[in-house]
């Protein structure tokens, strides 16, 4: 007792401690993750032309005239306008000349002659595919090849290098380069493969043909 008293009394309790900030030593909040973005351009223009398939699937184009003459005349309103479109870029692009440069397989070229080359490669797609689908048309009657690639004609200026330029040389936008070249669709490259194959065999039917007539 009397060490106790000679002590004084004892103080039980926690130590106080100094207000914590809790902007400091709070942990941050981990941000929320970022939705899902579909690339919106891509998707119209590969589930467009599946869609138009589907929703044409019940059209006879040899037994219907009329249906037939309408798909031939969509087919060249719709070249007809992603040609024009083309050499309107083309007229802009050298009214322009744009003169920055960017750097394409180690070789600097302007703006405007990188611009230029896209478009004469997307006018030289267009006209061979044109010209491929006609002929494939009016020798076996294929109708679906029209309907794919008038819609490709104009989804052509909805996404890809097409577009860009649209957007560069009308709307004002700046657009990065260099564009990647377009490819032509797979089911072209199959179908020119098969008529190369074909033209192969008439021909060398042909020389066969002539070899034993002159035998």
């Amino acid at each position: 007792a009397k060490n106790s008293t000679a002590l004084g009394p004892r103080r039980f309790g926690r130590a106080r401690l100094a207000p914590r900030d809790p902007e400091v030593d709070m942990p941050p909040t981990p941000a929320p993750p970022a939705p899902f973005a579909m690339p919106q351009q891509s998707m119209i223009k590969t589930f467009a032309p599946m869609v138009v398939l589907y929703a044409m699937r019940g059209i006879d184009f040899a037994a219907d005239e009329k249906a037939l003459l309408i798909l031939r005349v969509a087919f060249g309103v719709c070249h007809a306008i992603a040609l024009l479109l083309s050499l309107f870029l083309l007229m802009r692009i050298s009214q322009t000349k744009d003169m920055r440069t960017v750097t394409v397989e180690g070789e600097k070229q302007p703006f405007h002659e990188h611009d230029r080359r896209h478009i004469l490669q997307g006018l030289k797609t267009l006209v061979m595919t044109c010209a491929i689908v006609i002929g494939m048309h009016a020798k076996w009657s294929y109708y679906n090849p029209l309907v794919l690639t008038s819609l490709q004609a104009i989804l052509g200026f909805v996404d890809g290098p097409s577009a860009k330029l649209l957007s560069a040389h009308v709307f004002g936008k700046d657009i990065d380069r260099p564009f990647e070249t377009p490819q032509p669709p797979s089911w072209l490259q199959d179908k020119k493969a098969e008529l190369t194959e074909k033209k192969e065999k008439s021909d060398g039917n042909a020389k066969k043909t002539k070899s034993k007539k002159a035998n």
